[in-house]
């Protein structure tokens, strides 16, 4: 097949010049999303170097396209870095092009046509197997768009490992012929890629700020922690995984006892310090399956799966130490002098539960945790209590067995939360 290389070469600029109007345009949608300006930048370098290849002298364009090529290459090496959190370095940018340079003063390397395509493949193999690398290795939490573009940079290595083992056998005659197709093949691969990876880097890019957004959505700004939504959604998960492996589930909640009084007394400021402190302490005091919610102002949630009604009052009670030895002053002068918690235990077995919908029966954990707190903060706070609860028939609410060790009415009577 006969490529015409001015119509390649047409082409070629009006997809490189779309490609790079797309990703600014998407980056002005977002300007956080700097990855898609390196993609900018490589469909605008891998245009630049089709165009000094084709339109400089022969000599000083095969030294400056192919420059412009690795450093396309390289941005989009840099690309993949940052679209993953991290910064892009130098190296990769530098070592491809001073080889190439260095090369070009090596006698006989610049009118050697087999010796400029096989270094010229390489470096930008090295380049291309990087990228790939990058994305590679972030597969197990990347989206589709991710396997999307490691497959084109497989295809690419393909292409160029393809291009170094015919360029090695190849004889005179046919070298020069391959050469020429070698020009059209490079304009060819740089329109179908600069058109594949940059919609894939999109996708790439919008699927990372919805999960972002999520992620956002689901996390309390003040402590870092997951929220009221989050907990919603994981204490479901939790039951149905407690059910179907015939694992207890606790539940605890907790509260900063005085909280109000020590806003009043330190001011905001230092009362949304306190919370975060008390998040962090809380947050390193679970095991790492756990789940440490922010379930509104001063109160906490923790999940605890595969924890019984013994193991969760343990866990309570060392929560409830913890916070104690960090003797955050609480400066108010009726109230005790530093900063202390309150928690209500509650677990359950839902393997036992009968079979209906499980919204009532985490309605029923959920109340007896929140009596058992009102129990710890009506026995003078700094404490913890349990309940146990017994899930059996939906209908008939079931008697709470108080389970604490210090002394307490059995069944906590409903009233107001108190500080």
């Amino acid at each position: 097949m006969v490529l015409d290389l001015p119509t390649l070469f047409v082409a070629c600029m009006l997809v490189a010049g779309l490609s790079v109007a797309i990703c600014v345009a998407t980056w002005l949608q977002d300007r956080q999303q700097d990855a898609m300006l390196w993609m900018a930048g490589c469909c605008f370098l891998g245009g630049a170097g089709t165009l000094l290849r084709f339109e400089l002298p022969e000599r000083l364009g095969i030294l400056s396209g192919n420059l412009a090529f690795f450093l396309a290459f390289a941005s989009l090496w840099a690309a993949s870095r940052v679209v993953d959190g991290r910064r892009p370095s130098a190296l990769p940018f530098l070592l491809p092009c001073a080889i190439w340079i260095l090369a070009f003063w090596i006698p006989g390397f610049a009118e050697s046509l087999r010796a400029r395509i096989v270094l010229a493949s390489i470096l930008d193999l090295m380049l291309v197997a990087m990228t790939m690398f990058q994305f590679w290795s972030k597969r197990r939490s990347g989206p589709p768009a991710r396997w999307m573009i490691v497959g084109l940079l497989a295809f690419q290595s393909l292409l160029l490992v393809g291009r170094i083992i015919r360029t090695g056998i190849a004889s005179g005659a046919g070298l020069s012929n391959q050469a020429l197709h070698s020009l059209g093949l490079v304009a060819l691969t740089t329109i179908g890629f600069s058109l594949m990876v940059t919609f894939a880097m999109i996708l790439l890019v919008k699927e990372r700020a919805e999960r972002q957004h999520r992620s956002d959505a689901e996390t309390d700004g003040l402590t870092g922690l997951p929220n009221r939504r989050l907990f919603d959604k994981a204490m479901p998960l939790a039951y149905a995984k407690a059910r179907q492996t015939g694992n207890s589930l606790a539940l605890l909640m907790i509260d900063v006892d005085a909280f109000k009084r020590f806003n009043d007394h330190h001011g905001h400021p230092a009362g949304d310090a306190c919370l975060r402190t008390v998040a962090t302490t809380l947050a390193a005091g679970v095991r790492p399956g756990d789940i440490t919610c922010r379930y509104g102002g001063e109160e906490f949630a923790v999940i605890l799966p595969q924890t019984d009604q013994v193991g969760a009052m343990a866990v309570a009670e060392r929560l409830r130490l913890a916070i104690r030895a960090l003797a955050l002053p609480h400066g108010d002068a009726d109230d005790k002098s530093i900063v202390t918690i309150s928690l209500g235990c509650a677990a359950a077995a839902p393997c036992d539960a009968p079979d209906v919908g499980s919204a009532s029966l985490i309605a029923e954990l959920l109340r007896a945790a929140d009596q058992a707190l009102y129990l710890a903060k009506t026995s003078g706070r700094d404490a913890t209590r349990a309940i146990e609860v017994v899930l059996a028939e939906p209908v008939m609410p079931q008697p709470l067995t108080c389970l604490s060790a210090a002394s307490a009415p059995l069944h906590a009577p409903e009233g107001p939360r108190l500080q």
